[in-house]
């Protein structure tokens, strides 16, 4: 964190998911230490006749309990809102609208997320089953076979393929290291179970079942997707980040900050897919993840620290295997055995959760809490130990003053969390609120959390729309003090967010598009946003729309080399990136090449049928070289896709002009009229028409009374 390139998303988490800061990563370490401090391997005899005096003790089936219970309900939330009974109900009970939504589910944002989730939860399940003894309650067997026929159904509606890779691999290795330690010799049938699972995840990666048992065209069948980097791109991130620097490779680029690692470093091949226009904050895999930000040094912490896990597990159950090689096992030493075994299972389950997946906060909590209950397991039953300060007043005054200044400490926490979260829902009101009011709670959201750099660009981009609907307004009716302070706010919290965080690519690339907005209007701001969009180009290197972004501000500068320079450049890295294409046209038309400029976009709107952009500026080039007909249809095409288009009936009135067709081009011009009303120059064109159309009446009337006159 402290050597981190965005230092408030290493220790508070980028911003929308947070779970990956030092602040939540802390807090899992101590749940860590809360287990293993105060959970007791297991109730010994000796243990359960204490249990009246010091009260129920925390254990390794308790903790276990409590995650399959977690997971019940989990599942019965989901399920609930899966088949639409929470959308029913919702309104009568005052839900909020997201728990109204079929993905709704109590621990991830998607059904995916939520998958792998219950894939470990169903791993916990069936070692939980497995480890049950004859002797134990037929009820409580039943009710477990219910819940994991649950479980497995809801697994299997929800069809992610990264959580069967998880079942598959989690209980291959539980049959593997069971039939190799023989704990279930004497009870070999109850390793059909897994076995079954293995064989049900096999074949629903090899098939849709949803698609097969519910149909194509219904809800449950076409369940939405999590969109997911992929993992060879995610490696790739990962291994580039490490090896960027020095510093990189022994520290990462820092906690929470793969999206400045997935801007930076993601290879051009990605522009060739469909979702290149989308900026990852998370990798398809936490080991990839772990690499890029935590570098080598973090990498190398988190494999040793499930590799020592596995080998003393693994040791563990080897020396109970050899404590007396010719005798057979004890019933005691047999359940001892198995539960390390089982439990290994649980545990891998989470190491390849962490593989084929990203951490959410609930995999983290699992991940730390099965880590810490295993720990627990391998411990022998120790007595308390008692520190006294009877003889040393001295330290218990020490002692003293440390819980008071950490006191004081976790109550400034609480009091900042507080102003963060009322600045947070400040912020969620402004989203959803009409454009009036947006400006004061975006401004309180600042107020309260300053340092947030995701308020500041939004209330910069708010103060700009502000400024935009006063340019909109007839010259007459513009106030221009409220242009000045409009423009004036926008760049001061646009620039203030690229010092808040000046690794993030969308903090620049929004101070660019501001001074894009407010050319004329401010001194240099050609200049600034050339130099605003280059540094966000640096942060996002392979990105086509920022290089073509500084482009245009060249060809507003008139400078057309650097502009066919950075076109170019666009044009290299996705050569199937239109408007880098229509700029390029844009530039031929600047150099006196109009018929190259229109071959060019010919060949576009030939590729490209329906881009609106492309048929505007064809037409628009047609009437220039004056084919004023074939400028015509393409006006009229625009129209047809988009009828509010004004750029488009204002071109088609004034080749309507031009043709002399007067009346359907006032009937344009005021169309233009209705969408911008006070537009001087419309009314003009109006009035000037409607004269010309009168004068040409009274000569026509004049010349007709002639005739009859001389008649």
């Amino acid at each position: 964190a402290i050597f981190s390139v965005d230092k408030i998303s290493s220790i508070f988490g980028f911003y929308g998911r947070f779970s990956d800061g030092l602040i939540g990563f802390i807090s899992l370490i101590v749940l860590y230490f809360l287990i293993t401090n105060l959970a007791k391997p297991k109730n010994t005899e000796t243990q359960k006749s204490s249990i009246t005096d010091q009260g129920p003790q925390l254990n390794s089936n308790t903790i276990l309990r409590v995650l399959l219970w977690s997971g019940f309900f989990v599942v019965l939330i989901s399920f609930l809102a899966l088949f639409g009974i929470l959308g029913k109900f919702g309104e009568v009970l005052h839900l909020p609208l997201i728990m109204r939504r079929v993905i709704f589910n109590p621990v991830s944002p998607s059904l995916q997320g939520l998958a792998m989730f219950l894939s470990v939860i169903l791993v916990i399940l069936v070692a939980k089953i497995l480890e049950t003894q004859r002797t134990k309650s037929k009820i409580s067997l039943i009710s477990k076979w219910i819940y994991l026929i649950g479980l497995t159904c809801f697994l299997i509606i929800v069809d992610f393929t990264p959580s069967w890779i998880l079942i598959l691999l989690s209980f291959g290795g539980l049959v593997g290291v069971s039939l190799w330690s023989r704990v279930f010799r004497v009870e070999v049938n109850k390793l059909l179970l897994p076995i079954c699972l293995i064989i049900i995840s096999l074949f629903c990666l090899i098939s849709s079942p949803p698609k097969v048992i519910f149909g194509s065209s219904s809800v449950l069948g076409t369940l939405p997707q999590e969109e997911i980097l992929n993992y060879s791109t995610s490696w790739y991130i990962g291994v580039k980040s490490a090896f960027s620097s020095l510093k990189n490779f022994f520290f990462g680029s820092g906690l929470g900050t793969f999206y400045y690692d997935f801007s930076k470093f993601k290879p051009e091949s990605f522009n060739k897919t469909w979702l290149w226009q989308i900026r990852f904050d998370r990798p398809g895999s936490h080991w990839a993840e772990i690499l890029a930000t935590m570098g080598g040094l973090g990498f190398l912490s988190y494999f040793v620290l499930i590799s020592m896990f596995i080998l003393i597990s693994l040791a563990l159950i080897g020396v109970i295997k050899k404590q007396n090689s010719s005798a057979p096992l004890t019933e005691k030493e047999r359940e001892e055995k198995k539960r390390l075994v089982l439990f290994l299972s649980v545990f891998f389950a989470l190491i390849i959760c962490h593989f084929v997946y990203y951490q959410t906060l609930s995999i983290g909590v699992l991940f730390w809490t099965i880590l810490a209950t295993g720990v627990v397991l391998w411990q022998k039953p120790q007595k308390e130990k008692v520190i006294s300060f009877e003889n040393f007043p001295e330290l218990s005054l020490v002692f003293s003053t440390g819980v008071m200044l950490l006191g004081i400490f976790i109550g400034g926490i609480w009091f900042y969390g507080i102003k963060c979260y009322i600045a947070d829902m400040s912020y969620f009101k402004a989203i959803i609120s009409p454009q009036k009011e947006k400006i004061t709670k975006l401004e309180k959201a600042v107020r309260l959390n300053p340092r947030l750099s995701a308020y500041r660009v939004s209330l910069s981009q708010v103060y700009l729309n502000e400024l935009i609907k006063e340019l909109q307004k007839p010259q007459k009716e513009r106030d221009n003090s409220s242009l000045q302070r409009y423009v004036a706010l926008a760049v001061a919290e646009g620039k203030t967010a690229t010092q808040l965080q000046e690794n993030i690519v969308g903090n620049w690339e929004n101070l660019g598009l501001i001074y894009k907005n407010i050319v004329g209007l401010a001194e240099g701001a050609i200049e600034w946003g050339i130099k605003s969009f280059k540094k966000a180009s640096e942060l996002d290197p392979q990105n086509p729309v920022l290089l073509t972004e500084i482009g245009k501000l060249y060809l507003l500068k008139n400078d057309l080399q650097k502009a066919k320079e950075y076109f170019e450049k666009a044009h290299k890295k996705k050569q199937d990136y239109v408007p880098c294409l229509l700029q390029k046209a844009l530039v031929l038309e600047k150099e006196d090449n109009l018929d190259g400029a229109i071959e060019l976009l010919e060949d576009l709107k030939s590729k490209y049928p329906f881009n609106i952009d492309v048929m505007f500026q064809l037409g628009r080039m047609y009437f220039n070289k004056g084919e004023v007909e074939k400028a015509i249809t393409q006006f009229k095409n625009v129209i047809s896709l988009v009828p509010n288009h004004a750029n488009a009936h204002y071109s088609l009135g004034i080749a309507f002009a031009k043709k002399g067709e007067k009346e359907k081009a006032i009937e344009e011009f005021e169309k233009v009229l209705e969408l911008n009303p006070g537009n001087e120059d419309v009314k003009e064109k109006i009035k000037k028409l409607k004269e010309e159309g009168t004068l040409t009446n009274e000569k026509e009337a004049t010349s007709k009374k002639k005739v009859e006159e001389k008649e």
